[in-house]
């Protein structure tokens, strides 16, 4: 059976899947991907998903690293109104899931900030297992 095409949007998240499997060093392990967006703002979080514990991928990006621009790229691109406010990737193997909530599935900015709505997504997806960060 042939596989159907990827849509526009499909396309766009496969590139941001690809560039962060890149800037995570490959995909050993599950890697699972947090962003939040909105006009002109992205906040995105990388994680290697291990055995035991859920690993921050602490990147640098060289210069010209095209994640910003392919996330802006994919929120753009949605109808105004009808834009995600998060989106997560898993990816696996090659692989990738993208889900997405939209503004009014999520606390506003202003009650949570996007770091409390991270954490609150990291424990929604990964339940217990705890999250290391670099010193």
């Amino acid at each position: 059976m042939a596989e159907a095409p990827l849509s526009k949007i499909g396309q766009r998240f496969a590139a941001i899947a690809a560039e962060s499997a890149h800037l995570a060093g490959g995909t050993t392990f599950p890697l699972w991907v947090h962003i939040e967006a909105g006009d002109g703002w992205v906040s995105e979080s990388i994680y290697r998903e291990r055995p035991d514990a859920v690993e921050y991928v602490n990147y640098s990006p060289e210069a010209g690293c095209p994640l910003f621009e392919l996330i802006m790229d994919a929120w753009d691109a949605e109808e105004p109104g009808k834009r995600w406010a998060e989106a997560e990737l898993e990816i696996t193997d090659g692989n990738f899931i993208t889900r997405f909530r939209y503004p009014d599935e999520v606390e506003p900015m202003e009650d949570a900030g996007s770091m409390a709505r991270r954490d609150t997504a990291i424990r929604g997806r990964f339940g217990d297992k705890p999250a290391i960060y670099p010193d």
